[in-house]
């Protein structure tokens, strides 16, 4: 199995030194994110290395990919028509989506290591303030 450096830029976003400076102001910055923006951006936080074996292990198992197709509005809502038109819960986009199962992950590579890492749980938890 991987080991998370090889995953995961520690130098820049110290997931598993959980308790140190870096990682407070690291989960200071992430929870900053959310609140003001709904969503938080952490450029290179998966080494590119990884991100390569990581797309490689996807496209070798499209096979077993579960693909959806949907409509929705940026609130997840069904339509209102008590609303006008131009509405944002009356706008909606087509996507599609895959998903791959964790139990269909490769055995030893990189997305299941990422799957499992306990430091992951940490971080995404304390970035979202649950837990």
């Amino acid at each position: 199995m991987k080991d998370i450096k090889e995953i995961i830029n520690l130098e820049k976003y110290p997931i598993n030194d959980i308790g140190s400076l870096k990682y407070k102001e690291l989960t200071n910055y992430t929870r900053k994110q959310l609140n003001e923006d709904g969503c938080c951006v952490l450029p290179n936080f998966i080494k590119e290395d990884s991100i390569k074996r990581m797309k490689d292990e996807a496209e070798r198992n499209l096979e077993k990919v579960h693909w959806t197709k949907d409509s929705h509005n940026p609130y997840f809502t069904k339509d209102d028509e008590t609303l006008p038109k131009d509405h944002p819960k009356r706008i909606f986009t087509y996507r599609e989506s895959g998903y791959l199962n964790s139990d269909d992950l490769e055995k030893d590579s990189d997305l299941n290591k990422f799957y499992d890492l306990e430091e992951m749980l940490k971080f995404v938890s304390d970035s979202l303030e649950v837990f």
